[in-house]
């Protein structure tokens, strides 16, 4: 199995990595590899073999959960037009997944006790996602969103990181807030995400986070409110079957998105851009930033 892909897709893989360890528990399968950028966050899978550097793909047979762009998946299936967790299952088995199946578990890693105390109270996280421009939202918007919440009384608590200086965060005005941006790593984010009382991000790496479980603790994980701002994906296919219920907790605050505008044709690549934008476009796709804060501070 392997899960070479962003972040929040290789979250949302953990599902049909669950079902392959259960095949082969089954017998189906007689040695079960796994390759991934983060393995940490899957340790309560347990696979025959972890595979953390290059494999000779002629002793395997190979299950990619992300598809390679040569594969006949990649023809057939679009990545765009598919749920985030059903299209790890369909790449890899051909299947979607019993619906029980498809609720998401990661391992998350304790922070430090100081970052871990403030999830005692209820928190309102915010990501203020910068990638691609039809998921880039302006500064005054966040900063708006931010002096809302702060003027309540409430410390928001901002998240992410640096992936590659085209993957970070806005560089929003972090006054009154408590910035926690470059401060955890995966394990961690997963830790504090399934901890919220409320997210608000634009980006799917948290939003998936928020949405697991931890294998550990479920009775308490798995319960944030997600406020999407789903402008680049369809709403329908970044939610999640959780706690029983399709889309528990989850609510898109987004007026509208690059599939109003554009095609997702599985084999016609060059006709998708979502990185290349218009910003007034993007912006009016946004909510009212007041309306957006309250909404999440009504959630406390």
């Amino acid at each position: 199995m392997t899960m070479f892909a962003g972040i929040g897709d290789q979250v949302c893989a953990e599902p049909t990595l669950r079902y392959a360890v259960r095949c082969r528990d089954r017998g189906e399968i007689d040695h079960l590899g796994f390759a991934s950028s983060a393995p940490s966050l899957y340790s309560h899978l347990k696979f025959d073999e972890v595979i953390t550097t290059q494999y000779d793909v002629n002793q395997w047979f190979i299950m990619d959960t992300i598809p390679r762009v040569q594969g006949l998946s990649y023809e057939h299936i679009s990545h765009g037009l598919t749920n985030c967790v059903d299209a790890s299952s369909l790449y890899a088995f051909r299947m979607q997944l019993p619906t029980e199946d498809r609720e998401i578990r990661i391992t998350p890693t304790r922070p430090i006790e100081v970052i871990a105390e403030l999830f005692k109270w209820k928190t309102i996280l915010v990501h203020a996602g910068k990638h691609w421009p039809s998921k880039t939202f302006p500064k005054k918007w966040w900063n708006d969103v931010l002096f809302e919440i702060r003027k309540r009384g409430i410390k928001p608590i901002l998240i992410g990181s640096n992936v590659d200086g085209n993957r970070t965060t806005v560089n929003v005005d972090n006054t009154g807030c408590i910035d926690l941006r470059g401060k955890t790593d995966l394990g961690e984010l997963a830790w504090v995400c399934q901890r919220a009382t409320v997210l608000l991000s634009n980006d799917s790496a948290p939003i998936h986070f928020a949405a697991s479980e931890d294998p550990g603790d479920r009775e308490n994980t798995g319960l944030t409110w997600i406020h999407t701002l789903a402008t680049c994906k369809h709403f329908d296919y970044i939610s999640h079957f959780r706690k029983g219920q399709w889309q528990f907790r989850e609510v898109n605050y987004s007026l509208g998105g690059v599939w109003d505008i554009l095609g997702f044709l599985p084999n016609k690549e060059s006709d998708v851009r979502v990185d290349n934008t218009d910003s007034k476009l993007v912006e009016s796709w946004l909510p009212d930033p007041k309306e957006y804060a309250e909404a999440a501070l009504g959630r406390l």
